[in-house]
């Protein structure tokens, strides 16, 4: 292994042709790639700069199903951090590579191609053990590429159909638009715009599609087990999740809680305390029932990757629900979602006081040990009520003694009146 400070690479040889360079990703990464532009999620760049300087990039943190910007830009910057902290001083275009841009994705890929090969002399790295067993996610290309803008739907053409989820279950909606399909099974993006339902036809024939229908990992999900207000709710409120008014997709309310969800939340939860956020009264305005919601997280310490999450766990329909409807929605999707109810430490709640009042009684009834989370002087409320009820003995020793010392006082301006008691 190269050990810092490395060697970047002066001259990159501009003959290395895309198609070499992804044969060479993917025999060095052990991944399947097809196209230089796939490799615009930054995760094998963050991969290969781990193996060139070992620990320059926390494995733990680099996303390797980013299906988004936002992941995306968080990739390239464990990469630049990575780069910065060894003074690489290489420039990364990173707006340019997550929109899939060709000769950005290719030189970038040129240069490290040529940074590894100047400074790993030792091969003894397991890339697959590395990302602990993840595959690593084509990124997906944006439909601000020039090809998509230029691209337009004749007459006679086949835009995406949601029936035709009823003939291949693998096949479901692209975040590409109308004239692309999502393979679940295969996770890329067909163009089925000209021939549709033979498009997918075809495509259910190839080798890779046979070979990769056979492994159970990869069978097409489905839906993600959450509420379809809360499909509806990421669909509106995540950032480039999908257009204004457009059908919500699995694949795209994946694509933002992650291949993972909502095991990794239950797996957290089941072995450390977690916190639970209930936010009442968000508005949503695209969903076929329209009105309010209440929007449910987690908050819990991930110790593989070594940070505190607060993750979206669900939403419910909260328009019209008494205080009593909206705490039982809560308890029930904890319940749906298998959170043990004794490693449950906290909640807070913001909305109405009566549904929030509501919404802690009954997870207390739960847990009796839930604290509830609100402003400087709940918490504060809390605590002493808290400590009253721990220490009751001591408190009622402490006010019996304050009480005698004031009685023997000479003057009775001095001496507590009758009405001091004390409430607990």
């Amino acid at each position: 292994m190269a050990s810092t400070p490395v060697e970047t690479p002066e001259f990159i040889k501009k003959k290395s042709k895309g198609l070499r360079l992804v044969n060479w990703v993917n025999n060095l990464l052990k991944t399947d790639f097809k196209d230089v532009q796939q490799f615009g999620s930054g995760a094998c760049h963050c991969q290969i700069m781990d193996w060139v300087i070992p620990g320059s990039v926390d494995m733990s943190q680099v996303k390797f199903d980013a299906q988004c910007k936002d992941d995306y830009r968080h990739n390239f910057s464990l990469l630049c951090d990575a780069f910065r902290n060894n003074s690489i001083t290489r420039t990364v275009p990173v707006e340019n590579l997550i929109i899939g841009d060709f000769q950005s994705n290719l030189d970038l890929l040129r240069w490290l191609k040529s940074f590894y090969t100047t400074n790993v002399r030792d091969e003894e790295y397991d890339p697959v053990k590395a990302r602990h067993n993840l595959d690593i996610s084509p990124a997906l290309q944006q439909c601000g590429t020039r090809k998509l803008k230029q691209a337009t739907i004749k007459n006679g053409s086949f835009p995406y159909r949601e029936k035709w989820k009823d003939m291949f279950e693998w096949a479901d909606r692209s975040v590409l638009g109308d004239k692309y399909t999502y393979c679940c099974i295969c996770h890329s993006n067909l163009s089925t715009l000209s021939k549709g339902i033979v498009d997918l036809r075809r495509h259910m024939m190839t080798n890779k599609h046979k070979k990769r229908s056979l492994n159970p990992r990869n069978q097409a999900p489905g839906s993600p087990p959450c509420s379809d207000v809360a499909i509806w709710f990421i669909g509106e409120y995540c950032e480039s999740a999908t257009a204004p008014g457009a059908e919500v997709s699995a694949h795209l309310a994946r694509s933002k809680l992650g291949s993972r969800y909502p095991r990794d939340i239950e797996s957290a939860c089941q072995r450390g305390p977690y916190c639970v956020y209930i936010y009442a009264g968000v508005t949503l305005k695209s969903s076929r029932e329209g009105g309010t919601i209440a929007v449910v997280l987690v908050g819990f310490f991930d110790v593989g990757a070594n940070r505190h999450c607060v993750r979206f766990l669900d939403a419910f329909q909260s328009e019209g629900k008494e205080g009593n409807e909206m705490a039982a929605a809560v308890v029930k999707t904890l319940r749906d979602f298998k959170l043990p109810k004794e490693n449950l430490v906290a909640v807070y709640s913001e909305g109405n006081a009566e549904s929030s009042e509501q919404i802690f009684l009954n997870l207390r009834e739960l847990n009796p040990n839930v604290v509830a989370f609100g402003g400087l002087y709940t918490v504060a409320d809390a605590a002493c009520r808290a400590g009253l009820k721990e220490l009751s003995k001591q408190v009622q020793e402490l006010v019996a003694d304050i009480y005698a010392y004031f009685s023997i006082l000479p003057n009775k301006e001095h001496q507590p009146g009758g009405s001091f008691r004390l409430r607990l």
